[in-house]
């Protein structure tokens, strides 16, 4: 980065993969829904991945194992059960995130904070439990929003409830369709983590952050 960042009107995260490491709990949830239809005695279950989306996903895994269900009962199905393991045990925090977020926080308490995921909203509360507290907007793309990640929806309504212009956003993404919707947003964005093909969008990037406590430096600079 050529020159120091100016510093936020307000920060928004994404969720999985971001602030907790939730992609392992929601692919076991896929994959069991698949075991109780009977589909993995066809054929063996897919491989994981990441930064999906769940009606896209069921279209595709419905032609694949050939279920009679529609891709609505079937995401319906995969959110009930994703729910009962997220009721019995919250995902693990992604080291730094909370950290980060929190020192931030102590430099500048107005600082406005949100997370906008394409996870539901009942989801989201599960997830974030031990955030409790921290932030003021939690957008679902699929609840929220007329469009789901790629698409902007989901940081432009948290933007606006946050009270800032998208372009005055830092924004923390992992996944390929995550940093497209925030990039479309207009928002200045940064890669988290090391999603396969994520760093195709760096250049478009502000910049990639081992994790959300490198983003205190930046405030610094700011």
């Amino acid at each position: 980065m050529s020159a120091p960042p100016r510093r936020p009107a307000a920060v928004i995260c994404d969720m999985d993969g971001v602030l907790v490491d939730s992609e392992a709990l929601h692919w076991r949830s896929v994959v069991l829904v698949l075991d109780a239809l009977g589909a993995l005695a066809r054929r063996p279950a897919p491989p994981p991945r990441v930064g999906w989306g769940d009606r896209a996903l069921w279209e595709e895994l419905r032609l694949t194992y050939a279920l009679p269900q529609g891709a609505e009962a079937l995401t319906a199905l995969r959110a009930e059960v994703a729910e009962g393991l997220l009721r019995a045990a919250p995902p693990p925090r992604v080291p730094g995130a909370l950290e980060g977020l929190r020192a931030l926080k102590a430099r500048c308490p107005s600082l406005p904070m949100g997370v906008a995921s394409a996870s539901q909203r009942s989801h989201m509360a599960l997830s974030l439990r031990e955030y409790e507290g921290l932030f003021d907007v939690l957008v679902s793309g699929l609840d929220d929003c007329a469009h789901n990640k790629p698409a902007p929806d989901a940081y432009l309504l948290a933007a606006a409830r946050l009270g800032a212009p998208p372009a005055a956003c830092w924004v923390a993404e992992d996944s390929p369709t995550g940093l497209r919707a925030a990039l479309a947003a207009g928002a200045r964005v940064w890669r988290v983590g090391a999603v396969e093909g994520a760093e195709r969008l760096d250049d478009r990037c502000e910049g990639r952050l081992g994790s959300l406590e490198e983003w205190v430096a930046l405030w610094e600079r700011g």
